[in-house]
């Protein structure tokens, strides 16, 4: 093992008997009950329990007065930016903090959404789920507490709330997820179990079972050396991308299966040997625009497509009209099928771009007639093409 710094905080002054600390809950750290490393290792993130194991000043709260004294929260710090010596100073101690989108603390606190109660009111144990940046932890009476974190380009970290579960009268110390399955749409379902504790007039004495199903959470950046991906969300294309001759993004034609999985991750709980179709979420709340790559017998790209509007060449995408397209492309534009229309290259060229038009909504591709829904590639040899791939 080897030391490589410290984040340090203020904690409680016992020389004078203070009854509170310098610093409340939005600058500070009173009472530090744990601490983690991101997936990534680039950050840790500590909770802050002041109130519940450190009284006064006590942690109760309601919608009304919310207690920055009292009230804890999830902190966090940049590894690159830990002391190896004494602060010299409040500021100085405050350099390891990460920063958040808009310059502040990288600093999370519950919203208060239950009444006073005898149960306490302040964050404790907390679990990141392997391989994302989500977060599951008891609140007390602000029972399960799901928080997601997104690590940005710039080195700053956004928190933000994913989801709740809050009993009546709940006092939840631990909520920990047992298992977790990876949808085709990209979304994750959770199993936990909560853990809820009676002190006094506060709490239940139960542990709940529960079960959710939440959108997909934010990737960490980068993955701690020693680790494995645990339940790393889908790689997204971004919304919009270079759309090349033989390319949309990263999905290049003739690239194998396994360089391209190796470049993102696809949507599904795991790919198999057999597979020939890896689909991709697009970035927006969309969740059904999609792009698509198909792998021949030999397992190289032989088809990529899209249906995402940011997704387009020379202007030409998703949402073309086809009085667009013949006005684009004139005579190269020709019917292949019912509802398909082709776009044949240049004899130069290795690849032919291909849009299909609907007369009326299927297959889960909304869109008005003589409407493009998506963007194609495919390889100049190819003499056929099938809807299903």
């Amino acid at each position: 093992m080897r030391w490589i710094g410290s984040a340090f905080h203020a904690g409680r002054e016992s020389s004078t008997g203070a009854a509170d600390p310098q610093f409340d809950s939005t600058e500070d750290i009173d009472f530090d009950h744990e601490a983690e490393l991101t997936n990534s290792g680039k950050y840790a993130i500590a909770t802050d329990e002041r109130g519940g194991g450190v009284v006064p000043p006590g942690a109760s709260c309601s919608p009304a007065s919310d207690l920055k004294q009292g009230n804890g929260g999830l902190h966090a710090c940049r590894i690159d930016k830990l002391l190896n010596r004494r602060p010299t100073s409040a500021t100085d101690a405050f350099s390891s903090y990460a920063r958040n989108g808009k310059g502040g603390k990288a600093i999370y606190r519950a919203p208060i959404r239950t009444e006073a109660q005898a149960s306490l009111c302040t964050a404790h144990v907390f679990q990141q789920i392997p391989g994302q940046n989500r977060i599951f932890m008891g609140w007390y009476s602000q029972g399960t507490q799901v928080v997601d974190f997104t690590e940005n380009a710039n080195g700053t970290l956004d928190f933000k709330e994913a989801g709740y579960f809050i009993p009546t009268n709940a006092n939840e110390w631990v909520s920990h997820i047992f298992k977790v399955d990876r949808n085709s749409d990209g979304t994750f379902t959770y199993y936990g179990v909560a853990s809820d504790f009676a002190l006094g007039d506060g709490g239940r004495s139960t542990v709940d079972v529960y079960k959710v199903t939440l959108p997909p959470p934010p990737a960490p950046r980068g993955r701690l050396a020693g680790t494995g991906e645990g339940f790393a969300p889908s790689s997204c294309l971004a919304r919009r991308v270079r759309i090349g001759n033989r390319n949309i993004g990263r999905l290049k034609l003739g690239q194998t299966r396994a360089r391209t999985a190796r470049r993102g991750r696809p949507l599904g709980a795991r790919i198999t040997r057999k597979q020939r179709v890896l689909r991709y979420c697009v970035k927006g709340p969309n969740r059904r625009v999609r792009g698509v790559a198909v792998f021949d017998g030999k397992r190289k790209m032989r088809v990529v497509l899209s249906n995402a509007t940011g997704h387009k060449r020379k202007k030409i995408g998703a949402g073309s009209s086809r009085k667009a397209l013949r006005r684009k492309f004139g005579k190269r534009l020709r019917k292949i099928g019912p509802g398909l229309r082709v776009i044949r290259a240049s004899r130069k060229s290795r690849s032919r771009a291909m849009c299909a038009t609907w007369r009326s909504p299927t297959a889960g591709w909304p869109t008005s007639p003589r409407r493009c829904v998506r963007t194609c590639g495919v390889p100049s040899s190819a003499s056929t093409w099938s809807e299903s791939g």
